[in-house]
């Protein structure tokens, strides 16, 4: 088989230069030309069982020359790119530049709250016995679905101020409890009660000229929010400072 540089491209310009047209040879050294170094003799090797298959398929004569040429042609150099592996020209800052800057609102992860949240009571320890804070949680909640008409009750948590968070097997049963509220009572005691978790909000740089006259309540009060629980003021002592600071809790 002749090589790129002395069967192949010299082979054709020497045949131009005669009048004759290239041969087949010729043809196969120049398309096995097109294939890197390292694949040189995979691409030699492919181009011959290229030939060999076709001159199975087509017998000499029935075929014409030039379309015999073309199809050898296409069929080597789709093999050939298929051969060459694709190199990714290293990215500069310039190309990340050119790609705009990313979109910090779309993927910044959002916070998830957890579903179980809607299905827990926080029951607040007030007035409870010595033999009632010594209670595991399993025996909590037999408690709870003993003084339950509903039952329900799945788990029990004991935090370290004394109140137990108490979660129902679905939205609606713990709905149902913190509506119908009597089971605390005997559960615990008759001074607990269910205590309402609350998430503070703080509103930042409000004009403090415009919260002279105002008080929380009333502030409170034309948010229009039910879920508010409290409302308080944190204004700047400096007298230069312009701006104040409100927390609210829901």
């Amino acid at each position: 088989m002749p090589t790129a540089k002395e069967g192949g491209l010299s082979a054709s310009t020497h045949a131009s230069e005669k009048g004759t047209k290239p041969t087949i040879d010729d043809l196969i050294g120049q398309l096995a030309s097109l294939a890197s170094p390292d694949k040189k003799d995979e691409a030699q090797n492919l181009v011959e069982a290229v030939q060999q298959a076709l001159q199975s398929l087509y017998k000499v004569g029935s075929l014409p020359l030039a379309s015999l040429r073309k199809v050898v042609a296409e069929e080597v150099k789709a093999a050939i790119i298929a051969q060459k592996p694709t190199i990714q020209e290293p990215k500069t800052w310039a190309t990340v530049a050119s790609q705009g800057l990313p979109q910090p609102l779309a993927t910044q992860p959002k916070k998830v709250v957890p579903a179980r949240l809607q299905k827990e009571i926080l029951v607040r320890a007030v007035g409870h016995t010595t033999s009632q804070t010594k209670r595991t949680p399993q025996e909590v909640v037999q408690a709870i679905n003993q003084a339950s008409a509903k039952k329900g009750a799945i788990a029990a948590r004991i935090l370290p101020s004394g109140d137990t968070i108490v979660t129902f097997e679905t939205v609606a049963l713990k709905e149902w409890h913190s509506a119908n509220s009597g089971w605390i009572q005997q559960a615990f005691s008759q001074q607990a009660k269910e205590a309402h978790r609350s998430f503070a909000i703080l509103l930042k740089g409000l004009p403090k000229k415009d919260l002279q006259g105002l008080t929380e309540v009333e502030f409170q009060k034309e948010l229009g929010l039910r879920s508010v629980d409290k409302v308080k003021f944190r204004l700047p002592k400096d007298p230069e400072r312009k701006r104040a600071t409100i927390l609210v809790a829901l």
